[in-house]
């Protein structure tokens, strides 16, 4: 007895596969399409996972407070300008000595007070004069890296700086008052609560 196939559909995925009269699985149909799969987008500045993947994203650095800037930017612009003034004022100063010492007739007030002047320099009063705002000058810009140790740092600076005019001008308290109000200033913002939030311990 001749075997005789049971009736199948075309295309079906059961039908016996070499037997006359039937076409192979899925003929007709084509390729089976596959669906998309969402791709994640991956931290800024790096592409996209390919899709199916999960990429974790990364944590976005608060943004600068602008008190760090404006205490920074304080800094640097009043200690660039007191270290050029003095510097000047020094310059004109052993100029006057020499050109003075060689008029006869000049009044010898002037010359004592500009000997004076330049005495007390030389005796060491330029190495707090022109160190301390060179290195709050360098202070300042380590204050824009966020980190914690920068803060404090600036912070102790101020107190040593506040603590040398008060000794160095208690003779003439009135002169160390605008200097001193202008560096509280400076370090009295960086220790607002949204600064001290930005120079967390995770950035120290």
């Amino acid at each position: 007895m001749a075997y005789q196939p049971q009736f199948m559909p075309p295309g079906s995925s059961s039908a016996p596969s070499g037997v006359p009269g039937y076409p192979p699985p899925n003929a007709g149909y084509g390729p089976q399409p596959e669906y998309p799969r969402p791709a994640y987008p991956g931290p800024v500045g790096y592409p996209a996972g390919p899709p199916g993947t999960y990429v974790i994203q990364q944590p976005h650095r608060p943004q600068r407070p602008a008190v760090v800037a404006m205490s920074a930017s304080m800094t640097v612009s009043a200690t660039a300008l007191w270290v050029c003034a003095l510097a000047t004022a020094w310059l004109f100063a052993a100029a006057g000595q020499a050109r003075l010492a060689a008029d006869q007739d000049f009044d010898g007030q002037v010359l004592i007070m500009l000997n004076r002047f330049s005495a007390r320099l030389l005796d060491g009063l330029a190495i707090p004069l022109f160190g301390l705002p060179a290195i709050a000058f360098v202070a300042a810009f380590t204050l824009l890296s966020g980190r914690r140790w920068a803060q404090v740092f600036y912070s102790l600076l101020g107190a040593v700086s506040i603590g040398w005019l008060v000794w160095w001008l208690h003779l003439s308290p009135v002169w160390a008052v605008a200097p001193i109000a202008y560096i509280l200033i400076c370090v009295a913002i960086l220790w607002t609560p949204a600064a001290i939030r930005w120079f967390g311990p995770d950035r120290g």
